[in-house]
């Protein structure tokens, strides 16, 4: 049985003083920003629940530092259209297993 992967179980931590934590973990930093806004908002409830782009807007602009909003939708639409996100139903989306299992491997890789 594979073990259930928590957005808790993935660490947002930065790596070091200004290079945020998902660096590299999509290829594009656009992807990285937009992967760890939404990890940061999953964990939360700690649950892989559905959630609509402006909480992940909302939360790029408390991030510190800020993200910049078109700079979180271009990495959000690039995540969709990539299919590491999909839409759900109406304006809420999910992340989908390769999502959670590049997050998780990828993150492991950086704590070693």
């Amino acid at each position: 049985m594979t073990p259930v992967i928590l957005p808790q179980d993935i660490s947002t931590k930065p790596q070091a003083p200004f290079i945020h934590a998902f660096v590299s973990f999509f290829g594009k930093h656009e992807m990285d920003v937009a992967a760890r806004l939404i990890v940061e908002v999953l964990s939360r409830h700690n649950k892989w629940e559905p959630f609509l782009l402006s909480d992940i807007i909302f939360a790029g602009r408390h991030s510190k530092p800020k993200e910049i909003d078109d700079f979180v939708i271009e990495g959000f639409e690039e995540l969709l259209s990539r299919g590491w996100i999909k839409h759900a139903h109406g304006s809420l989306f999910v992340v989908s297993d390769d999502f959670i299992n590049r997050c998780k491997e990828k993150s492991d890789q950086r704590v070693k």
